[in-house]
Protein backbone atom coordinates (compact mmCIF):
# COMPACT_ATOMS: atom_id res chain seq x y z
CA UNK A 1 0.00 0.00 0.00
CA UNK A 2 2.71 2.20 0.06
CA UNK A 3 2.69 5.16 -2.14
CA UNK A 4 -0.47 2.96 -3.43
CA UNK A 5 -2.72 6.40 -3.80
CA UNK A 6 -0.32 8.34 -6.06
CA UNK A 7 -1.90 8.91 -9.47
CA UNK A 8 0.64 7.79 -12.17
CA UNK A 9 2.06 10.68 -14.42
CA UNK A 10 1.75 10.95 -18.27
CA UNK A 11 3.57 8.82 -20.16
CA UNK A 12 4.64 11.92 -21.44
CA UNK A 13 6.61 13.10 -18.53
CA UNK A 14 8.58 9.05 -18.23
CA UNK A 15 9.46 9.75 -21.90
CA UNK A 16 11.22 12.89 -20.72
CA UNK A 17 13.69 11.15 -18.34
CA UNK A 18 15.90 9.27 -20.69
CA UNK A 19 16.38 12.65 -22.69
CA UNK A 20 17.06 14.65 -19.88
CA UNK A 21 19.89 12.30 -18.72
CA UNK A 22 21.20 11.74 -22.29
CA UNK A 23 21.71 15.63 -22.22
CA UNK A 24 23.46 15.51 -18.92
CA UNK A 25 25.52 12.71 -19.96
CA UNK A 26 26.56 14.90 -22.85
CA UNK A 27 27.91 17.89 -20.41
CA UNK A 28 30.11 15.80 -18.18
CA UNK A 29 27.04 15.58 -15.28
CA UNK A 30 27.01 12.09 -14.11
CA UNK A 31 23.53 10.66 -13.34
CA UNK A 32 23.39 7.95 -10.33
CA UNK A 33 20.26 5.62 -10.07
CA UNK A 34 19.59 2.02 -8.30
CA UNK A 35 17.08 0.12 -9.58
CA UNK A 36 14.16 -0.96 -6.72
CA UNK A 37 15.11 2.04 -4.66
CA UNK A 38 14.08 5.54 -4.42
CA UNK A 39 15.88 8.92 -5.18
CA UNK A 40 15.91 9.71 -1.83
CA UNK A 41 17.76 6.51 -0.91
CA UNK A 42 20.19 7.46 -3.93
CA UNK A 43 20.96 10.57 -2.01
CA UNK A 44 21.25 8.95 1.56
CA UNK A 45 23.80 6.84 0.22
CA UNK A 46 25.73 9.03 -1.89
CA UNK A 47 25.89 11.91 1.09
CA UNK A 48 26.83 8.84 2.98
CA UNK A 49 30.16 8.27 1.11
CA UNK A 50 31.20 11.17 0.46
CA UNK A 51 31.45 12.16 3.97
CA UNK A 52 33.18 8.92 4.22
CA UNK A 53 36.00 10.70 1.84
CA UNK A 54 39.35 12.04 3.08
CA UNK A 55 40.72 14.64 1.01
CA UNK A 56 44.17 16.22 2.16
CA UNK A 57 42.96 18.39 4.29
CA UNK A 58 39.34 17.32 5.63
CA UNK A 59 36.11 15.33 4.60
CA UNK A 60 34.21 16.48 1.82
CA UNK A 61 31.03 18.40 3.16
CA UNK A 62 27.66 17.92 1.63
CA UNK A 63 24.93 20.35 0.30
CA UNK A 64 21.73 18.45 -0.48
CA UNK A 65 19.22 20.66 -3.05
CA UNK A 66 15.79 19.14 -2.57
CA UNK A 67 12.09 20.00 -2.36
CA UNK A 68 11.15 17.27 -0.33
CA UNK A 69 11.34 17.68 3.71
CA UNK A 70 11.82 13.60 4.12
CA UNK A 71 15.41 14.25 3.21
CA UNK A 72 16.12 16.79 6.09
CA UNK A 73 16.76 13.81 8.21
CA UNK A 74 20.10 13.42 6.27
CA UNK A 75 21.35 16.64 7.66
CA UNK A 76 24.57 16.37 10.45
CA UNK A 77 28.13 16.61 10.85
CA UNK A 78 29.19 17.83 7.26
CA UNK A 79 25.59 17.62 5.57
CA UNK A 80 22.87 20.45 4.93
CA UNK A 81 19.85 20.82 3.35
CA UNK A 82 18.93 23.41 0.98
CA UNK A 83 14.96 23.29 1.07
CA UNK A 84 12.74 24.22 -1.99
CA UNK A 85 9.81 25.89 -1.07
CA UNK A 86 8.88 28.23 -4.19
CA UNK A 87 11.59 27.25 -6.14
CA UNK A 88 14.92 28.40 -6.66
CA UNK A 89 13.63 32.24 -5.25
CA UNK A 90 12.54 30.70 -2.28
CA UNK A 91 14.92 28.69 -0.33
CA UNK A 92 15.83 27.72 3.48
CA UNK A 93 19.08 26.25 4.53
CA UNK A 94 19.22 23.57 7.41
CA UNK A 95 21.77 22.62 9.79
CA UNK A 96 21.24 20.56 12.66
CA UNK A 97 20.29 23.45 14.79
CA UNK A 98 17.49 24.80 11.96
CA UNK A 99 15.90 21.49 11.99
CA UNK A 100 16.11 21.64 15.61
CA UNK A 101 14.56 24.99 15.41
CA UNK A 102 11.61 24.12 12.96
CA UNK A 103 10.58 20.58 15.03
CA UNK A 104 11.75 20.71 18.15
CA UNK A 105 13.96 17.46 18.08
CA UNK A 106 17.26 16.52 15.58
CA UNK A 107 17.21 15.30 12.17
CA UNK A 108 17.85 12.19 12.87
CA UNK A 109 14.73 11.26 14.71
CA UNK A 110 12.24 12.80 11.84
CA UNK A 111 11.69 9.33 10.65
CA UNK A 112 10.78 8.55 14.12
CA UNK A 113 8.24 11.46 14.16
CA UNK A 114 6.50 10.21 10.50
CA UNK A 115 5.81 7.32 12.23
CA UNK A 116 4.16 8.38 14.65
CA UNK A 117 1.86 11.16 12.86
CA UNK A 118 1.94 9.65 9.75
CA UNK A 119 2.51 10.82 6.10
CA UNK A 120 -0.67 10.98 3.76
CA UNK A 121 1.53 11.34 0.66
CA UNK A 122 3.46 8.00 1.09
CA UNK A 123 -0.12 6.68 2.47
CA UNK A 124 1.25 5.31 5.80
CA UNK A 125 -1.35 6.21 8.60
CA UNK A 126 0.98 6.35 11.72
CA UNK A 127 -0.45 5.91 15.12
CA UNK A 128 -4.17 6.70 14.71
CA UNK A 129 -5.18 9.71 17.11
CA UNK A 130 -2.11 10.78 17.08
CA UNK A 131 -1.34 13.95 15.48
CA UNK A 132 1.75 16.11 15.12
CA UNK A 133 1.64 17.46 18.18
CA UNK A 134 1.51 14.36 20.08
CA UNK A 135 4.16 12.96 18.29
CA UNK A 136 6.28 16.16 18.53
CA UNK A 137 5.94 15.58 22.17
CA UNK A 138 6.71 11.92 22.03
CA UNK A 139 9.80 12.32 20.16
CA UNK A 140 10.83 15.31 22.29
CA UNK A 141 10.96 13.65 25.33
CA UNK A 142 10.73 9.37 24.77
CA UNK A 143 13.40 10.00 21.53
CA UNK A 144 13.32 7.31 18.99
CA UNK A 145 10.44 4.65 18.34
CA UNK A 146 11.90 2.12 20.68
CA UNK A 147 12.40 4.82 23.68
CA UNK A 148 8.12 5.40 22.92
CA UNK A 149 6.78 1.62 22.57
CA UNK A 150 8.77 1.01 25.96
CA UNK A 151 6.97 3.61 27.90
CA UNK A 152 3.72 3.01 26.46
CA UNK A 153 4.75 -0.74 27.62
CA UNK A 154 5.86 0.18 31.15
CA UNK A 155 3.91 -0.95 34.12
CA UNK A 156 4.00 2.25 35.56
CA UNK A 157 3.61 5.37 32.69
CA UNK A 158 6.67 7.46 33.05
CA UNK A 159 5.39 11.56 33.21
CA UNK A 160 4.42 12.35 29.77
CA UNK A 161 2.90 9.59 28.22
CA UNK A 162 -0.86 9.56 29.22
CA UNK A 163 -2.94 6.32 29.60
CA UNK A 164 -4.84 6.81 26.19
CA UNK A 165 -2.09 7.52 24.34
CA UNK A 166 -0.05 4.63 25.53
CA UNK A 167 -3.14 2.14 24.63
CA UNK A 168 -3.03 3.48 20.78
CA UNK A 169 0.60 2.86 21.04
CA UNK A 170 0.53 -0.19 22.18
CA UNK A 171 -2.45 -1.26 19.69
CA UNK A 172 -0.55 0.09 16.39
CA UNK A 173 3.10 -1.40 17.72
CA UNK A 174 3.59 -3.30 14.61
CA UNK A 175 2.29 -0.24 12.11
CA UNK A 176 4.61 1.88 14.02
CA UNK A 177 7.56 -0.33 13.50
CA UNK A 178 7.01 -0.59 9.74
CA UNK A 179 6.09 3.09 9.51
CA UNK A 180 9.63 4.12 10.74
CA UNK A 181 11.02 1.53 8.01
CA UNK A 182 9.43 3.04 5.56
CA UNK A 183 10.33 6.70 6.69
CA UNK A 184 14.54 5.78 6.93
CA UNK A 185 16.29 6.73 3.72
CA UNK A 186 18.31 4.00 3.17
CA UNK A 187 21.98 4.58 2.97
CA UNK A 188 23.70 1.77 1.21
CA UNK A 189 22.20 1.30 -1.89
CA UNK A 190 24.06 -0.41 -4.24
CA UNK A 191 25.06 2.73 -6.68
CA UNK A 192 28.29 2.84 -8.83
CA UNK A 193 29.49 5.91 -7.13
CA UNK A 194 32.63 7.78 -7.29
CA UNK A 195 33.19 11.24 -6.21
CA UNK A 196 36.20 11.16 -8.88
CA UNK A 197 32.97 11.15 -11.56
CA UNK A 198 31.72 14.54 -10.33
CA UNK A 199 34.67 16.55 -10.93
CA UNK A 200 33.33 19.27 -13.54
CA UNK A 201 35.19 18.63 -17.04
CA UNK A 202 35.24 20.04 -20.76
CA UNK A 203 32.38 18.92 -22.63
CA UNK A 204 31.56 19.03 -26.56
CA UNK A 205 29.24 22.49 -26.00
CA UNK A 206 28.49 22.59 -29.82
CA UNK A 207 27.14 18.94 -29.30
CA UNK A 208 24.71 19.71 -26.62
CA UNK A 209 23.70 22.85 -28.46
CA UNK A 210 22.28 20.85 -31.31
CA UNK A 211 20.28 18.85 -28.38
CA UNK A 212 19.15 21.97 -27.09
CA UNK A 213 17.98 22.92 -30.23
CA UNK A 214 16.73 20.05 -31.68
CA UNK A 215 14.59 19.75 -28.32
CA UNK A 216 13.45 23.67 -28.75
CA UNK A 217 15.72 24.96 -26.03
CA UNK A 218 16.82 27.70 -27.84
CA UNK A 219 16.68 29.77 -25.10
CA UNK A 220 19.09 27.32 -22.72
CA UNK A 221 21.65 27.72 -25.71
CA UNK A 222 22.79 31.18 -24.45
CA UNK A 223 22.94 30.01 -20.39
CA UNK A 224 25.73 27.54 -21.10
CA UNK A 225 29.06 28.10 -19.30
CA UNK A 226 31.58 28.57 -21.92
CA UNK A 227 33.38 25.05 -21.20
Amino acid sequence: AYQAQREEKPDELYLQIPIIQELLRSMHIPVFEAAGYEADDVIGTIAANVRGVKRKTSTANVIIVTGDKDLLQLVGDGVEVVLLRRGMTDTARYDTAGVIERFGFPPERIPDYKALAGDPSDNYPGVPGIGEKTATELVKQFGGVDGVLRAAKAKTLPDGMRAKVAEKIRANAETLTLGLRLATIVRDVPVAFRIADCVRAAYDRDAVIAQLRALGFASLVGRLPSH
